[in-house]
């Protein structure tokens, strides 16, 4: 397990990667256009509709397993578990 001066700046390294990419790490406000109470609970029809989603939250996990990664998030009414892979994201 990681010390606490190891996790602190590993996420200070992550802080300065955001800064330098020009996205505000803290934002005073967001574009969230839905919950994901909400999200989860009309699942099927937006998958139908292929729409696309902006949600504001926090990531409570990340887990890399090679090229993919799975992330657990969380905006305060519900909590789904994610995944992005490599060639798909920048």
């Amino acid at each position: 397990m990681a010390s606490l001066d190891e996790l602190r700046e590993e996420r200070l390294k992550e802080l300065s990667i955001l800064k330098e990419s020009g996205v505000s790490p803290y934002p005073a406000s967001s574009a969230r256009d839905t919950e994901v109470k909400k999200a989860i609970g009309s699942f099927d029809a937006l998958q139908k509709k292929d729409i696309g989603l902006t949600l504001a939250g926090r990531l409570r996990s990340i887990r890399k397993q090679g090229a993919l990664i799975f992330f657990n998030f969380d905006d305060g009414t519900g909590v789904f578990q994610g995944l992005m892979k490599r060639d798909e994201v920048g």
